[in-house]
């Protein structure tokens, strides 16, 4: 019996040895796969048309609408070596920030989430950067009458954060910094309200 066991464990050794390195290691899509192939080839060469180049740009963070519509926040590299982030509405590029000022920057776009069976409710939609200095952004929204708060989480991005997210009545976010004092409070209102 010891024997057998030995060679099972000898053989699943070998095979382990056997198949070292052969696994495939992927690479993140720079659309993150929120944009079709067609509609990123379009996206880039707008980029490219505004003095970035194509190869640099990429998605740091996207929030598409529930019909599969792209509204993403995109950072992109000039020729001249500056990151900047442009927003992106299904393939219509928005004015590049190429310096944030301001402690948080957003960008809203109107949606409507399935609730229950078969009725949808309005949404909105964020995108947004959050300065270098800033550590913690929390979102407000009302749930059955009541406050319901999250944090967003950030993703770095090019010498700031990147954050997103979907909500069916959000009020405000609030940005601190790493003493934990607010830096900004944003109010939200539903677009096109």
């Amino acid at each position: 019996m010891l024997a057998v066991g030995l060679a099972a464990a000898a053989s699943l050794g070998g095979f382990a040895l056997a198949s070292r390195g052969s696994a495939t290691v992927s690479e993140p899509s720079p659309s993150w796969g929120v944009f079709s192939k067609a509609a990123w080839r379009t996206v880039s060469q707008r980029a490219t048309v505004l003095g970035f180049s194509s190869a640099s740009v990429k998605v740091v963070t996207a929030m598409p609408k529930q019909n599969g519509t792209p509204f993403a926040l995109l950072s992109a590299t000039s020729s001249a070596g500056r990151t900047c982030f442009i927003p992106v509405r299904n393939v219509s590029l928005g004015r590049p920030i190429c310096r944030l000022t301001k402690p948080l920057v957003i960008f809203t776009m109107s949606d409507r989430f399935q609730s229950g069976t078969a009725a949808t409710v309005p949404a909105t939609l964020i995108i947004g950067l959050a300065r270098h200095d800033i550590i913690s952004v929390v979102a407000t929204e009302t749930s059955n009458g009541r406050p319901f708060v999250q944090g967003e989480p950030l993703l770095p991005a090019a010498g700031a954060s990147a954050f997103g997210g979907g909500f069916e009545s959000i009020s405000q976010l609030v940005a601190r910094n790493a003493a934990g004092h607010v830096v900004a409070t944003l109010r939200i209102t539903r677009p096109g309200h």
